[in-house]
């Protein structure tokens, strides 16, 4: 997984490229990193594609940090699809792509 991540007032920020899937994340090296930040923002500006793995890793985030305290960002709309079919768009901060 192609991703770089910020470290700023407490708020890690994660922005990643490319497919979201089981063979690009690593889940363990991202919980990690996430423990000790007060908020954690994914931007998927630049995602093709988001898997059923990628959903797993939103949610083991957000029990880290906390549901309000977790939010994805710049999402397109076929992950979008994605994430109100896994029932995710509900229970986290899911804002799209500006038009």
């Amino acid at each position: 997984m192609k991703f770089e991540y910020i470290n700023k007032n407490s708020t890690m920020t994660f922005y990643f490229r490319g497919k979201l899937n089981y063979f690009s994340i690593d889940s363990n090296k991202i919980t990690d990193l996430v423990k000790g930040a007060v908020c954690v923002v994914f931007d998927l500006e630049h995602v093709d594609y988001v898997s059923s793995d990628f959903m797993t890793l939103c949610m083991l985030v957000s029990k880290i940090v906390g549901i309000k305290q977790f939010s994805v960002i710049n999402v397109n709309d076929f992950s979008l699809k994605v994430f109100n079919i896994c029932g995710l768009k509900k229970l986290l901060n899911i804002y799209p792509k500006a038009a």
